[in-house]
């Protein structure tokens, strides 16, 4: 050991004026003595494995550092030269990854943050820094010609070509070892920094997007991240409204460390054809997600009936936004054959399509004050034909009632029962978009003298446009079908009293036709109208009067407007919504309308083209 101490300080002083020798020693020792000290700041708590996979390529580092400086530095062993600059090139990445694993376990366990989480990462960055300068220094021509590995390209390629005929084995591995591994790194490099490739796995987009479509993203101008933390580089553009977007998913939380690491590596390096990060159910975790950027700063959203309208701060009120007509697509079943034949699931077909335009027309030709005075129009009449219902009539209809229930209970004991259901979930049983399926029973109750329900449909109704004299365009149209609902109800309780009055039993109301009719009507608001309400319309966002998309955050929506899980939703679930927030007895339907806004941080790129398939191959433009 002394002896070889001593060689090496002969050696040192041989070469100290010799900056070609020098150099790279002296950044072989430096590597030596950070790797050492690093062994004290790991963040060290406990023998993990990200802990132990760290301190081992310490122990490697360490090792093998060793080993150069004596063949290389000591023995003269110039064959050293190169296995050491494609030593050093190999393990900048292996330093980062390795000893950044313990400050990544430490955050993820929340036990570190802030100061203490920026530490750990400079010092595994300038672990990593020293390979990379050595490697810098390897490769400089001045010091390869001084120690005479520098070969011109005439001779490069001769050696080569000799080389070839007689190397062995276990050199043409490493040599094909080692072009896999640098074009794996150049690759995870390029797509982390400067663009990636995505494929698109929904049809949200369509038809901007069809689900296997391969697209063109860039990522510098974005401010990329930096590997393995959670900060970004600056960035050095804005987004523009209109960009199509690729984002991380706000919802999304890494399952484990492992996994986070070793999925981004395997999703690189297939070019984001293998994702290994899936849920319980083996689906695809929806960790990077694709929309198109609608509201930038400055702007507040509302959509009415598939138009999306926009309002910024110096304006009175609300306009059409002229710019999102290219880009929201409402009726895909008028697209070309080739592309109709690869839509998986088409929304909305032509005859739904136009039950959706008749109600739009019924709703848009009147006013709310319109629907409102056949409300009250509706009441009276109810009010009349009941009253003027004779005790035999209302006897014969009691008895029908009784006669058609196929048990042992009276009227009376269901509708007990079926009170105690709605009472369970909050709601009257004319909130309900379904009332035509059970309200015969409720009839029942009616000329048995209880019309508080009935007469709230008229109260409640007054009082919401009292106290909300001037709606927006939102609240108009959702008052609009709120009313319309109601008139139904009446009008179907209209038709049951003019049934009883003309002596039809109840087993015989299913012939009327104006009951047929109205039913039919009800339906097709409830299942088809109601059912697209939350995919063709949502209230002001952001909701106060003076509140606009804040500085740095932005609002986007899918181009497939009936398909498209985007930032107009609740992705949690749905949960119970007025239609008239200030009417207490209006309908109630399961929404998820609950607008959110997207942090700027966490757009990764811009989509730019769409690749592959050839077919669809074009550049995408705002």
């Amino acid at each position: 050991m002394l002896d070889t101490l001593a060689l090496l300080r002969n050696t040192i002083l041989e070469h100290r004026k010799k900056p070609y020798w020098m150099a790279p020693f002296i950044l072989l020792v430096l590597w030596t003595l950070d790797t050492v000290i690093s062994f004290f700041f790991t963040g060290f708590s406990g023998w993990t494995w990200a802990f132990t996979a760290a301190m081992l390529l310490r122990v490697l580092v360490v090792a093998v550092n060793i080993l150069f400086i004596k063949r290389l530095f000591i023995l003269n062993t110039k064959a050293s030269y190169r296995h050491l600059k494609t030593y050093s090139g190999y393990f900048i990445v292996f330093v980062y990854v390795f000893y950044n694993l313990p400050r990544m376990s430490l955050v993820s366990d929340g036990l570190i943050s802030g100061g203490r989480e920026l530490s750990l990462w400079i010092s595994s960055l300038v672990s990593a820094l020293i390979p990379f300068l050595l490697y810098l220094c390897l490769w400089y021509r001045r010091t390869r010609e001084f120690w005479g590995v520098y070969k011109t390209k005439k001779a490069q390629k001769e050696e080569k070509r000799q080389y070839k005929k007689k190397r062995t084995l276990g050199e043409k591995i490493w040599e094909n070892t080692d072009a896999i591994i640098s074009s794996i790194i150049t690759v995870i490099i390029i797509q982390h920094f400067v663009f990636q490739l995505y494929v698109i796995p929904t049809e949200s987009m369509v038809p901007t997007f069809l689900v296997g479509d391969r697209t063109f993203v860039t990522k510098f101008a974005s401010g990329p991240g930096i590997p393995l933390t959670d900060w970004k580089l600056p960035r050095i553009t804005q987004p523009k409204k209109g960009d199509i977007v690729v984002f991380q998913s706000p919802e999304y939380t890494y399952a484990s460390l492992a996994k986070r690491v070793f999925q981004q590596f395997v999703f690189y390096i297939t070019l984001t054809t293998v994702d290994i990060d899936r849920d319980e159910s083996g689906n695809i975790r929806k960790r990077f997600i694709v929309k198109r950027l609608t509201g930038v700063p400055g702007e507040k959203y509302m959509m009415v009936d598939d138009i999306l309208y926009v309002k910024h701060a110096q304006d009175a009120d609300f306009e059409p936004d002229q710019q999102d007509t290219a880009y929201g697509h409402y009726n895909l079943f008028t697209e070309d054959p080739d592309i109709l034949n690869r839509i998986q699931n088409l929304p909305v077909n032509r005859p739904t399509r136009e039950i959706l335009n008749r109600w739009d027309e019924v709703k848009n030709t009147a006013t709310a004050g319109d629907f409102l005075e056949r409300l009250k129009d509706n009441h009276r009449k109810l009010t009349d034909i009941s009253s003027s219902l004779s005790f035999s009539q209302r006897e014969a209809f009691f008895s029908s009632v009784k006669e058609s229930i196929q048990s042992n209970l009276s009227p009376m004991t269901i509708l007990t029962a079926r009170r105690e259901q709605l009472d369970a979930v909050g709601v009257s049983p004319f909130q309900l978009a379904n009332s035509y399926e059970y309200d015969d029973i409720f009839f029942y109750e009616y000329l048995n003298g209880n019309s508080a329900d009935i007469d709230a449909l008229l109260r409640d109704a007054i009082t919401a446009a009292k106290d909300n004299v001037n709606p927006d365009l939102f609240e108009t149209s959702s008052r609009k079908l709120n009313l319309m609902f109601k008139n139904l109800q009446l009008e179907r309780f209209i038709i049951y009293a003019e049934l009883v009055q003309q002596n039809v039993s109840l087993r015989d109301f299913a012939s009327s036709a104006a009951l047929s009719e109205n039913i039919r009507q009800s339906k097709e608001l409830e299942r088809i109208y109601l059912r697209y309400f939350d995919f063709r319309n949502f209230p002001a966002f952001p909701a106060g009067e003076d509140e606009y998309i804040p500085k740095g955050h932005y609002f986007l929506i899918g181009d497939n407007r009936y398909n498209s899980l985007d930032f107009r939703y609740d992705h949690s679930g749905s949960f119970p919504r007025y239609l008239d927030n200030g009417d207490t007895s209006s309908i109630v339907y399961n929404s998820s309308l609950a607008p959110y806004l997207l942090p700027q941080e966490n757009i990764l790129g811009i989509a730019r083209a769409t690749f592959w398939p050839f077919s669809r191959a074009k550049w995408h433009s705002r």
